[in-house]
Parts: C-alpha cells; structure tokens; sequence
C-alpha cells in the first residue's frame, strides 16, 4: 500500500482481479451518456457488483481502515463507468461527510485512457493543485468523498472502471 498526499491523503494499491469479475463487469448493461457510459443507478444498489466488488477490495479497505483508526466499513454503492473516446467526467465531489471515502478501480485501461485527476479540497475556489493518476490494470484508488476530482477527455474507446463510496465507523 502507498499512501498518498495532496493536502490530505488518499490511498493506492493495485489488487488483480479474478476473471469472474472482470467477465461480469465487462457484461453490465450500461445506460449510454454523452459524457460517459454507466450503471449509476440513483435509487437501488446493484447488490450483485457491491458484492463482487467487497469480495476483490475488501482487504485493502480494511488495511487502510486500520491505518485510519476505523474498526469497520460498508460499501455503500459501486457503479461501473465505461469511457470511450471523448468521454470526460466534470469535476465533482460525492459526499461531504467526513467518514465516506470514494474509490477508483480500474478494470481495463490502455496509455491512452486518461487519469484519475485529484485536488486539494476548495479548488477551484482556495488554491489549485492536482495530482494526476495514471490508470492501470487493477489500480484502486481510494480518497475522501469531499476530495473534488475529475477525468479527462478519454483518448481511446477501453477505459473502464468500478467507482464507489464506503462509509467508515470507529
């Protein structure tokens, strides 16, 4: 585990993935955006993928749980995100609660897909600052939910990637 930071810290880790996983994100319906295809879904939970992604990320989480002095978690919802070229993500934050924390897993990528992009907390408003993470195979990157990020414009048709949030208790 690498521990990261801007003005506060996030967290990366590469964590392989089985081929069960990978064939059923790969298999998702996704609902066509202009900006990005996903399965973001504002109602329901799509408990077959929390499930599967708790099964692959579990022990990282609970790693950087330990390191953050939090007994346990729960993975409050997973959505999958597929980017093809020209797809972007604005940037945005989720939660604004302290205790959620936000993750980036990557499933395929190529040197081509575009970077997970964080900044400091209050950007563009306070100072201006971004760390650029460059995707790979597997990467997952967890970060506080407040932390505004971005991704963007894609430069291939592969980018894919399960993105969450987990809310920590003590």
């Amino acid at each position: 585990m690498q521990v990261k930071d801007i003005s506060i810290e996030y967290f990366k880790k590469t964590i392989p993935f089985s081929k069960d996983y990978l064939e059923f994100v790969k298999n998702q319906k996704l609902n066509h955006h202009e900006t990005q295809n996903n399965n973001y879904d504002y109602d329901e939970p799509n408990k077959e993928l929390l499930d599967l992604t708790l099964k692959q990320l579990d022990p990282f989480f609970k790693e950087v749980g330990i390191y953050l002095g939090y007994k346990k978690y729960g993975l409050v919802k997973a959505w999958i995100q597929h980017y093809e070229k020209g797809h972007f993500h604005d940037l945005h934050t989720h939660e604004s609660i302290k205790d959620f924390y936000s993750f980036s897993y990557i499933i395929d990528c190529t040197e081509d897909s575009s970077h997970l992009n964080l900044y400091n907390p209050g950007y563009p408003y306070l100072s201006y600052y971004a760390k650029k993470i460059k995707p790979e195979i597997g990467l997952c990157t967890l970060f506080p939910c407040f932390l505004p990020h971005s991704v963007d414009p894609n430069k291939d048709n592969v980018r894919l990637i399960v993105s969450g949030n987990i809310k920590w208790q003590k």
